[in-house]
């Protein structure tokens, strides 16, 4: 079925499974990944231990699998551009509303995480009403683990208030799409909007953990640390001594011999 995406500059299908996360290459062909997914007894979809809402309520989440194909944006050549095509814009809405719950890409404090939950509330509800409390009991849903594991004291009934709560005030009087402007606005606030993250490991001396990710954008590196998503270190690409491309593989890119004198130089 066509989505009808004006232009996809930018936009990659990707195969995600708990092992790792692949970009399909336009050589590469579907039937060869799905026939790996049988080989290795892979499912792209089973019946999850969670439920998913609609407008109708909660019901059984399928879709649960363990591999499964995802489609998104790779890369941002201009992250703070704001798409004119309402399909690319839902898209990437939808995109920013992963990251933050799920992936946890960005450095939201509890404070900025529930005001984002309120407006992912009004897109997905419309405004809020009072007696429809079982909307707000999957926390998971609208907030980043690293911010529920904060508050292991937190019952599942104080979330539910506190969502309940951010929807009331922030999503108040907004329609679906403004609900959504004001989400991906304030996510492209985070100079690590439009970055492709890698984990990485140091292996010098240095005072920042030697456990941490590497983003990359279109203006150079950061250096980000792993818990609390604050960027430790950044360059430009003109701090670089040399970039070279593995001609067999060329996604896969060396930064030979720069990134250690960099980070040596910066800790100095």
């Amino acid at each position: 079925e066509k989505i009808d995406l004006q232009s996809v500059d930018g936009w990659a299908l990707y195969e995600v499974n708990p092992d790792y996360e692949h970009y399909i290459k336009g050589h590469e062909y579907i039937a060869d990944i799905l026939g790996q997914w049988e080989h290795d007894k892979r499912s792209s979809a089973a019946m999850s231990k969670y439920t998913t809402v609609s407008r109708k309520g909660h019901k059984e989440a399928l879709g649960g699998g363990d591999s499964r194909f995802v489609f998104r944006k790779r890369v941002f050549r201009n992250p703070r551009e704001i798409p004119q095509d309402p399909v690319e814009y839902h898209l990437m809405y939808a995109q920013a509303v992963h990251s933050v719950t799920k992936l946890d890409e960005f450095p939201v404090n509890e404070r900025v995480a529930l005001q984002l939950a309120g407006l992912q509330l009004q897109v997905l509800w419309g405004d809020y009403v009072t007696g429809k409390e079982t909307r707000y009991n999957d926390a998971h849903m609208y907030l980043p683990a690293r911010i529920l594991n904060d508050q292991p004291s937190r019952s599942e009934d104080e979330w539910g208030q506190l969502l309940s709560d951010a929807h009331r005030e922030f999503g108040k009087g907004k329609s679906e799409i403004q609900a959504k402007v004001w989400y991906l606005t304030s996510v492209k606030h985070y100079p690590l909007y439009g970055s492709t993250f890698f984990p990485v490991t140091y292996k010098g001396f240095w005072s920042y953990p030697n456990n941490l990710i590497l983003a990359v954008d279109l203006n150079g590196l950061k250096f980000v640390n792993l818990r609390n998503k604050t960027i430790m270190a950044e360059f430009p690409y003109t701090r670089l001594d040399s970039v070279s491309v593995d001609r067999e593989d060329p996604v896969r890119t060396e930064l030979e011999g720069t990134i250690e004198a960099l980070l040596v130089n910066h800790t100095k």
